[in-house]
């Protein structure tokens, strides 16, 4: 049974899932990336510089290399002890398989991104053993499937500090989703350091960043322990774990307003104001810690933009038009066209057009595009006005005619009219688009009309 449930929230997890960051911190701005220039070294394949174990494309590799692994399952458990890039061909067929021993990778060098694989099966040891175990500094883990393994992913070394966990499906493992653990008695070097940091006043300034993460079917989603703190959490979502979040220490579990914090599937609370945000926190077990702006939605839908605009509007008419994301939250400096027009949201999401003119009801399109946001497209009716139509009597040369629908449109050349409401006599000799419906009395041909006619006239 519990199968099922993985294979159904996994292809819902996949379907919603946005590549890609969208990143306002600035401290973070400056870790989501390594830069890897030197060789590519390749697993799985054939040719030089390829090798059949991923643990012996590392060993071979230099700090500063990429090691490219190509489709397929790799039973091996992997220690990185130096900077190199591992990426897999594709996250859902490029495996690597811990056979149930031990942790599947260990990272202990700094700089080091593991991207595109799935990673399962690790040990069970209660203290250890894990998907990936994270001891390093700015190191990138992103665009993973983790799923089956004692710990997703264990960061034991309170030392760890500015590492990136982001975009990865978390899924079904036994004990934590993602764990933050102090065990001082088995580390006696952390232990030494983080008492002298702490004898300095520089204890535990992690600043590790967890953003955008499917959490789902573990035992607990995410678990820090005292004394691990100013750690970022924002913009997971979080389904089906047993219990979602333990935080005993003191973290930040949202990214303020308006780009909130989590999406809980446990949060009860409601959003009167429509903004995509709960009107009050969710509560973190373990301490006193509060994911002040929780998401009414998981966060892939707070990048998704969606138009809200009338279904229908009468021609020379103002409307407006508000953009969203999916999720609620008001989007400003939205670029929003219309009849060929472009104009940006306000700061609450809105903007005016006026529709224009038609000869016959028409649907026209809107669209919506900000960078970083996917864009948006939706239509409106515009209602060619009825009452516009008035008593005339209309003499002289015309052109270019055409019957549609019961409307005779033809453009004047030199013709007077003589309009019953408001009363007036006018010179028409420009080329103006005249409407009449074929209910005349008199004569309407290809180059004269001499008619009493209800009529509609295109200034």
């Amino acid at each position: 049974m519990k199968k099922i449930w993985i294979i159904g929230i996994s292809m819902i997890l996949i379907s919603v899932n946005i590549s890609g960051s969208f990143i306002t911190d600035k401290k973070l701005k400056n870790i989501t990336s390594i830069s890897f220039d030197k060789n590519i070294l390749y697993v799985g394949g054939s040719g030089p510089y390829n090798y059949t174990k991923i643990s012996d494309a590392i060993n071979n590799a230099s700090s500063g290399d990429t090691i490219f692994v190509y489709s397929g399952i790799y039973f091996e458990n992997i220690n990185i002890n130096k900077s190199v890039n591992l990426t897999g061909e594709n996250k859902n067929n490029t495996i690597i398989d811990g056979n149930r021993i031990g942790d599947v990778i260990y990272i202990s060098a700094d700089e080091t991104q593991i991207s595109e694989f799935t990673i399962k099966n690790s040990g069970n040891y209660w203290l250890n053993d894990s998907g990936i175990q994270l001891n390093s500094n700015y190191s990138i883990i992103k665009e993973n499937i983790i799923t089956n393994n004692n710990y997703g992913i264990l960061i034991k070394d309170i030392l760890s500090h500015h590492n990136v966990i982001e975009n990865n499906e978390i899924i079904a493992n036994n004990n934590s989703g993602i764990s933050f653990v102090f065990y001082p008695i088995n580390n006696k070097e952390s232990k030494q350091k983080y008492n002298d940091d702490k004898n300095n006043g520089l204890i535990s300034r992690n600043n590790n960043y967890i953003i955008k993460n499917n959490i789902s079917l573990n035992n607990i989603g995410i678990s820090v322990s005292d004394p691990i703190m100013n750690n970022i959490f924002y913009h997971n979502n979080y389904f089906y774990n047993i219990q979602d979040a333990i935080d005993e220490s003191n973290n930040q579990w949202d990214n303020g307003y308006p780009l909130g914090g989590n999406f809980w599937d446990k949060y009860t609370g409601n959003d009167t104001d429509g903004d995509g945000i709960g009107d009050t926190p969710y509560n973190i077990s373990g301490g006193n810690n509060q994911d002040f702006f929780p998401l009414i939605c998981p966060y892939e839908y707070y990048y998704i933009l969606n138009i809200s605009a009338p279904l229908e509007i009468e021609e020379a008419t103002e409307f407006a038009i508000t953009i969203k994301s999916i999720g609620g939250t008001v989007i400003p400096d939205v670029s929003v066209e219309f009849n060929n027009v472009t104009k940006l949201t306000d700061s609450n999401g809105i903007v005016f057009f006026t529709a224009p003119e038609v000869q016959n009801d028409s649907y026209l399109v809107i669209k919506a595009n900000k960078n970083e946001y996917m864009s948006d497209e939706d239509s409106i009716l515009v209602i060619d006005y009825e009452d516009d139509y008035y008593t005339h009597i209309m003499l002289g040369e015309i052109r270019n005619v055409t019957i549609d629908n019961n409307i005779i449109s033809f453009e004047a050349v030199n013709m007077i009219d003589v309009a019953f409401f408001p009363f007036g006599l006018h010179l028409h000799n420009s080329g103006e688009q005249i409407n009449i419906k074929d209910e005349y009395a008199g004569l309407v041909g290809l180059k004269y009309i001499f008619a009493l006619c209800e009529a509609k006239i295109f200034e």
